[in-house]
This record gives C-alpha cells, structure tokens and sequence, in this order.
C-alpha cells in the first residue's frame, strides 16, 4: 500500500498530474481538494467531480512492462474499474479528464508525439461511455492550436495546447471548440438520461499546460461555475466511494471504540498503573530533600593552616 501511494503521489505532482489544478483553484477562493480514496464522500458536498482517466483500457488489467522501452512506451498508469467510473458519473456532476500522454512523458518530461497514446482505444471508451457509435477522437497536426472561450461576460479568453487532441462528436453540446474540433463538451451518458463533461485533451487542466495560454483563467471559470455552491474534487481513487444518499454515513471507528480499551479487564489494568506512579511519586518526594552545603577548597585551605598556626605555637 505505501509503494501505491507513493507511485500516485508521483503522478499527481508529474506533468500530467492535477496536483497545480487543486492549488490554482484553492489560492483562487474556490473550495478544491483531492481525493485517493479510505472512506465515504457525502455526494450532497460535491459541486464537481474531476475524473482523470490514466487508463485506456478500465475494462482490462494493464501487463507489467518488462523493459525499459516497455515502460516508456506504457500506455496505461493505473488500473482503473469501469464500472465504478459509471456510477460516479451517473450519481453526481463530473468531468472525465481522457488520458493522452504514455509514461514516458511523465518519466522524461519530453511531451513527444511518439508518446502519445492510442486513439483507437480512446474511441473506444467513449462509446463505451455514451453509447454512441459515431463519438471519436481527432489528433491536431499543427504544433500548437488555440481555441476560443467565451465565459458568459463577453470576454474572450483563448485555450493554448500542444499536439492537440479532439473531440468529434455531434451528440455532444461544445463548451470550448464547436464540430469535429471540440474540445470540451457535455455529452450524454449511455442507458442514463443524464450528461457528463468530457474534456478531450487532459492539457487544459494538467501540470504541463496549465501554464500555456489562458488555461489556468478557463480552468478556474469552468470548474468554480459547474462546481456551483458544491466543492470540487478531484477523485484520484479507483473505486466508487460514494455513498449511498438515503443511508446515513457509518463512520468506521467511532469514540465507542476507544472507550473499550477502558473497560474491564483492561480497567484492572489501568488502575495498576495509576497506583504505582502514584507510589513512585510519593516516594520520590519523601526522598528529596535540601541540598547538602558544598565544601569548598577554601575552607579546607584555611584549616590546614590554621593546624600548622597551632602546631608552630606548641613547638616555639
């Protein structure tokens, strides 16, 4: 459990973690906060809830790379259940983040078109997700593209990313892009008459294009605006922690569990030990008394001299 906890920490603060998104949004006065998981999240509380999809594949366990090459080349960093995305989905208001980047941009810190991961499986899960067969992926040739965004107050803030990755998909209502080169949208959830935000390139949001264009300022109107007078959350974790809206929360330790360690027969116990501390303390308090005066070097000077005064007197 600690080497997982310590590979997730390294992910969440790499170029493709969502550590700089938590901090942007708190230092910006909205209420963020991540979570990995270990116990129940009152969906009532949450505004939002930030997906990041690290796996292609949920549906498959991911094979161990074996060499290097494996390992930069991996497509997958975690291993995530489907079945646990859809009920998050479906219970409260969430952004999927889709994976884009293999491992070995976030071992080398090169953001290289080689390591960009499979289309065909992103397209895959998408309808998957929706239930649609004509949802797709689109990959930007040019370097850099630059999309509009208009927050609702007739400013125009632009959307700077690299290598882009889009989303095509007519079922889906554009919040950033339009048509085959959208890049954030809210489509529909398969067998669900709800709808789900699915942001096509995890760069908008990242650790690594946070910083590019305008996104921090898109990332902060979108996310504080969807979050409404809910907090947003950022769910790292891989199963479904949510509970259950119409039974009350059931802690998993309460302060019951630390009043048995009170009771009998450990109270024989505790009695034991008070009673001989109090013992030693008694008699550490019988015992001490006022320091003994200290004889100093001039007093035993001073009687030897005197000895010999006397001595010299009785012998003329």
């Amino acid at each position: 459990a600690y080497v997982l906890s310590q590979r997730q920490q390294e992910l969440r603060r790499s170029p493709v973690g969502l550590d700089g998104l938590q901090l942007w949004l708190a230092s910006e006065g909205g209420s963020a906060q991540s979570f990995t998981g270990g116990w129940l999240l009152d969906p009532a509380g949450i505004g939002l809830m930030v997906l990041p999809l690290y796996d292609t594949q949920p549906s498959q366990d991911r094979e161990p790379p074996l060499t290097k090459e494996q390992l930069l080349f991996q497509q997958d960093e975690d291993d995530l259940d489907w079945q646990s995305i859809q009920v998050k989905v479906s219970t409260v208001p969430s952004l999927i983040v889709l994976p884009k980047w293999r491992s070995g941009m976030r071992l080398t810190g090169i953001a290289h078109p080689a390591l960009l991961v499979d289309a065909s499986r992103l397209d895959t899960m998408l309808r998957s997700l929706t239930g649609e067969t004509d949802i797709r992926l689109t990959r930007v040739r040019q370097v850099f593209t630059r999309l509009p965004y208009n927050d609702g107050t007739g400013a125009v803030q632009t959307a700077e990313l690299y290598a882009a990755q889009l989303l095509d998909g007519s079922i889906c209502d554009p919040l950033i892009g339009n048509g085959p080169q959208t890049l954030l949208a809210s489509c529909p959830i398969a067998g669900s008459d709800q709808t789900v935000l699915i942001l096509s390139d995890p760069d908008l949001l990242n650790n690594h294009g946070l910083r590019l264009g305008q996104n921090a300022e898109i990332a902060r109107d979108i996310l504080l605006s969807a979050a409404a007078d809910g907090s947003v959350v950022i769910d790292y974790s891989r199963d479904n922690w949510l509970a259950d809206p119409e039974e009350p929360i059931q802690r998993d330790r309460t302060w019951s569990d630390l009043l048995r360690f009170f009771q009998p027969p450990f109270l024989s116990l505790w009695l034991g030990a008070l009673m001989t501390l109090a013992l030693i303390l008694w008699r550490s308090f019988r015992r001490a008394g006022p320091m003994l005066p200290a004889t100093t070097h001039d007093a035993g000077k001073l009687q030897a001299i005197r000895a010999r005064a006397r001595l010299m007197r009785l012998t003329g």
